[in-house]
């Protein structure tokens, strides 16, 4: 063999080799990358799973601390804007500097000298959000007289709206012309800047950035004032951990007539000699039977005495069951009704039986009215979920009694979990449903 074929096949078995290890190195990395990022998925697969199993548990508890519901708050501040400059379309050279009206009889104008687009930024130094606050909404509101607006302004507000907080700029896409009064209120819709405006130290130093166009240079735009709210709440104003639970108490009465026949016979319960005269006394209930979903019987609550009546044939049975609380703290009596007519079956004469009180977990009204008017962002931060999360209580009938959280999106990993629960509504009736948590 020459020379030269022989350095001609040194060179193919150079290349061969050369290709088979770019096969194995591509097919290392493929499988590595492919291999990890399934790792670093699962996990978090697991972490989520965790996070909606432990929040679910938590809302079938007291939570913390137990009575959370009666001490959460909610606080707001309000701050005008203070000192706002107008910049040119680069953002970069401040034209004047100006303070904004506060009266809807006069108005800030901002004349374009260099560019037709143009910016407003504002700071609100006055804000003081104490460092220990909870962030929750955060909105923005900017307000416009539309007559001077028309017959003295050649502006157009843009839908573009920047906020500067924590070292960055960032857009607020979501936002919204607000209710009219008198034609003069434009509303941006600040719900998506909670994860940019997060701390209280982020808040009091945040800016914003309004921009508008104008058709000529030296055109004049016109507007009255830019208002923040920020709600917030701080400790020990919100709860370390969510719960819903409580605990009701249920027993059975079986009136057994053995008598005659009785068109209005009375049943007389006293809290006192069995041993329950420190209860809440307007949480008092009574269904027909042993079922939840029978009807609910009028009935009156006298001090300790509850009473309700029926109408029962001789040589027949009825069965009755009593639910309620301790502390659930509803103001009014659900046994408020007149009830008349005579007590012929007793105890005494073996006619009515009182079957033991036994404890039954349940999902407090008075708890739940307090985490569906709670503020979602607030709740989410101090509990220390750091995934979105939705909660449904549905009833039997698969309806909703509970919607709360954010908006279970369409596409993507959602995560749900569902458990059969005993629930109070506002009438401390107690109703079968499940609760289902969603997080993504």
């Amino acid at each position: 063999m020459s020379l030269l074929s022989s350095k001609a096949v040194s060179q193919v078995d150079f290349a061969i080799a050369i290709g088979i290890f770019l096969t194995l190195f591509a097919f290392l990395i493929v499988f590595t990358t492919n291999y990890f990022t399934t790792m670093k998925t699962d996990a978090l697969i697991v972490e989520k799973r965790g996070y909606m199993n432990s929040l679910l548990n938590d809302l079938t508890t007291s939570g913390e601390p137990k009575n959370w519901e009666s001490q959460i708050q909610v606080f707001t501040n309000e701050s005008g804007a203070n000192w706002s400059r107008s910049l040119n379309g680069e953002n970069t050279q401040a034209i004047f500097e100006m303070q904004i009206q506060t009266s809807d009889n006069t108005y800030a104008n901002v004349t374009n000298t260099i560019d037709p687009k143009n910016s407003i930024e504002i700071t609100f130094p006055n804000l003081n959000i104490p460092s220990n606050a909870k962030i929750g909404n955060v909105i923005f509101e900017v307000e416009y007289n539309t007559t001077s607006w028309k017959e003295y302004g050649q502006g157009t507000w843009k839908n573009d709206f920047r906020i500067y907080s924590g070292g960055e700029w960032k857009y607020i896409e979501k936002w919204g012309i607000g209710t009219d009064t008198g034609g003069k209120d434009i509303w941006w819709n600040s719900s998506d800047v909670v994860s940019t405006i997060d701390t209280p130290e982020k808040a009091n130093d945040m800016k914003i950035r309004l921009y508008y166009e104008t058709e000529n240079i030296n055109d004049v735009c016109y507007f009255d004032t830019v208002n923040v709210t920020v709600n917030y709440s701080y400790y020990p104003n919100y709860p370390s951990k969510l719960g819903l639970g409580s605990t009701a108490y249920r027993f059975k009465i079986l009136v057994n007539n053995t008598i005659a026949d009785f068109s209005n016979e009375n049943i007389t319960v006293n809290f006192t000699e069995i041993g329950y005269d420190n209860i809440d006394f307007n949480s008092v209930v009574v269904y027909n039977g042993t079922e939840l979903g029978n009807d609910m019987i009028p009935c009156n609550i006298s001090g300790s005495i509850l009473t309700f009546n029926t109408s029962i044939d001789n040589q027949t049975s009825k069965w009755f069951t009593v639910y309620f609380d301790d502390n659930s703290n509803f103001t009014q009596p659900v046994c408020n009704s007149t009830i008349g007519g005579t007590n012929n079956l007793t105890t005494d004469n073996n006619n009515e039986t009182f079957y033991p009180v036994y404890k039954v977990p349940v999902l407090q009204w008075r708890k739940i009215d307090a985490l569906n008017r709670s503020i979602y962002e607030i709740m989410k931060e101090t509990t220390d979920i750091k995934y979105d999360f939705h909660i449904t209580l549905k009833d039997s009938s698969n309806n909703n009694f509970l919607d709360y959280g954010e908006t279970v999106p369409r596409r993507g990993d959602v995560y749900a979990l569902q458990r059969h629960v005993l629930y109070q509504n506002s009438s401390a009736g107690i109703n079968k449903g499940k609760m289902i948590v969603y997080i993504w």
